[in-house]
């Protein structure tokens, strides 16, 4: 009796059905949103530019904090290490006008590296959601992620003070808009 219970049931995705699947729809979306954004430009603005690096840090703090004592150094140690990186990387962040609007386009290598670690934490952390190894897995990615967007967030504030901020109206035009 139990096996046929079993049998009739449908195949669902993950644990709840649906809500494992509204789950995902929304992912894609942002996800979707986050790259379009980043190949075509983001207006820029200080608060714009912080807002990510401030919740990753935040979410890698929270993540780090569930953790056994033994793991909670690691994450912020890639924080730093990630930060070098998105640093190093961040240099191939394009400002340009659009509509008068100061926009930018964020450094390839570092979406790049972001859009894989994001989907390797979403895909670690429900295939696997009860296991130690895992969360500490999703834990590291999130510190050198978080990492690399503060070292963008901060190479792209540098180049604005730098060679935008007294010449707003000399930037060129955007090539692909």
């Amino acid at each position: 009796m139990a096996v046929e219970t079993l049998q009739s049931q449908p195949y669902t995705l993950g644990p709840s059905g649906t809500g494992i699947d509204i789950f995902l729809v929304i992912i894609v979306l942002l996800v979707a949103r986050r790259v379009y954004r980043g190949i075509n430009g983001i207006r820029f603005s200080y608060p714009r530019v912080l807002r990510i690096p401030v919740v990753y840090t935040i979410l890698t703090v929270f993540y780090s904090a569930l953790l056994p004592l033994q793991y909670l150094l690691y994450p912020l140690v890639l924080i730093a290490m990630g930060a070098l990186l998105g640093l190093l990387f961040g240099s191939s962040v394009q400002f340009f006008r659009r509509d008068q609007q100061l926009m930018y386009k964020r450094s390839p290598v570092i979406m790049s590296v972001w859009l894989a670690a994001f989907i390797a934490r979403v895909a670690i952390d429900l295939a696997f959601p009860q296991n130690l190894t895992a969360a500490v897995v999703v834990t590291l990615l999130l510190g050198v992620t978080s990492g690399l967007v503060i070292g963008e967030a901060f190479h792209i504030i540098r180049q604005y003070r730098e060679d935008y901020a007294s010449q707003i109206s000399q930037l060129p035009p955007d090539q692909n808009a």
